[in-house]
């Protein structure tokens, strides 16, 4: 995704709730990554004083950006409402939300993934498995989705 939007011309940046998935997010996918904490302290701040320059060189910045936004579902409902209204603020293209809501949850209160998606917000489900690279390890996992961790 990331390299069909660079090739589009828009510039991607990935958030993340933990500084190991930044790692992971800047690694795997080759994308300038941060904290979401980081992101919602640099940013939050534009919600309320859209009258300076560091606004606008915020805007510059994030203006047509699409923000990738790995494991949603760790994300609590507080922190959400701000990403969405600090990508209003800054005039982010898109913010795509990933991550599966039956492995890991908020630490924070609210399950925003989670309603997002019951809500009707718009989904791409990735069905095929790139993680694990031998028929057995796939197997596994298998298993392991469907509640069978015994035979897994």
């Amino acid at each position: 995704v990331a390299r069909v939007a660079e090739a589009e011309g828009r510039t991607v940046t990935g958030l993340a709730f933990q500084n190991k998935m930044v790692a992971d997010l800047a690694e795997g996918a080759g994308i300038k990554s941060q904290t979401i904490a980081s992101f919602i302290l640099a940013n939050e701040r534009h919600l309320t004083n859209r009258q300076s320059d560091a606004y606008d060189q915020a805007r510059a910045t994030f203006a047509g950006q699409m923000l990738v936004v790995d494991e949603t579902s760790m994300v609590s409902s507080d922190d959400m409402l701000k990403l969405h209204q600090i990508s209003a603020a800054l005039g982010v293209d898109k913010l795509v939300l990933v991550g599966d809501r039956q492995q890991l949850s908020s630490i924070d209160a609210g399950k925003s993934f989670a309603l997002i998606q019951a809500g009707g917000g718009t989904m791409a489900r990735m069905d095929e498995n790139i993680r694990q690279r031998t028929d057995q390890l796939r197997t596994v996992a298998a298993l392991a989705n469907v509640g069978e961790a015994g035979q897994a």
